[in-house]
């Protein structure tokens, strides 16, 4: 059966392996079974991928003036 979310225990690679939990009409999980993560580390994560994006953001407009100074 289809399951599209990433932080059900029972997901692996867009699959729901459990036999046993519901699915709708479509074949998608109905009840889904989180992991436990703590609040820090969820804080934790959430600073380093706001970090990462900024990170990919600056690269990215370093490489638009490096293309915007060569086309001079």
């Amino acid at each position: 059966m289809r399951c599209q979310n990433k932080f059900c225990i029972y997901q692996d690679n867009g699959e729901c392996f459990h036999k046993e939990v519901p699915h709708d009409e479509n074949g998608n999980c109905t009840r889904h079974i989180y992991i436990k993560i703590s609040d820090e580390e969820l804080k934790q994560r959430k600073v380093d991928s706001v970090d990462d994006l900024q990170y990919l953001a600056s690269e990215e407009v370093k490489r638009h003036r490096k293309n915007a100074i060569s086309e001079v």
